[in-house]
């Protein structure tokens, strides 16, 4: 499932939120969700995914130096139709949006959620 956030009927784009793909990924076939028709009632959800959203959460703290770059990135935000700029070989003058977030702290959030997450192997965790 996915949720349509804008149509670009000149551009001829759909720009899609909550689809499990990898950004710029096409997407061939969009139809609309119709829950008495495709809900599965007898859907379960195995023991294993139980159980890893009882795992605890690692903590995520951010050095200094690291949230300072991280703010920098926002210090003039791009509008959408803007062209990022690059240093040759580093990232010195590289200035991003925080798209398809609302800001640059609800991507901060995102990340530190998603860095708490412990997506190690059972083996790596032994």
């Amino acid at each position: 499932l996915a949720r349509i956030v804008r149509v670009d009927a000149v551009a001829g784009q759909v720009v899609l939120a909550g689809l499990d793909v990898i950004d710029g990924t096409p997407c061939l076939d969009i139809k609309p969700y119709m829950p008495a028709l495709e809900a599965v009632p007898a859907a379960a959800v195995p023991g294993w995914v139980r159980a890893s959203h009882e795992e605890p959460l690692m903590r995520v703290s951010w050095a200094p130096e690291a949230s300072s770059a991280f703010a920098a990135l926002f210090e003039d935000p791009l509008t959408e139709d803007a062209e990022v700029e690059e240093s040759s070989g580093s990232l010195g003058k590289l200035k991003v949006a925080a798209y398809p977030f609302g800001s640059a702290e609800d991507l901060r959030r995102a990340l530190e959620a998603t860095l708490a997450l412990d997506i190690r192997s059972p083996v790596q965790k032994e």
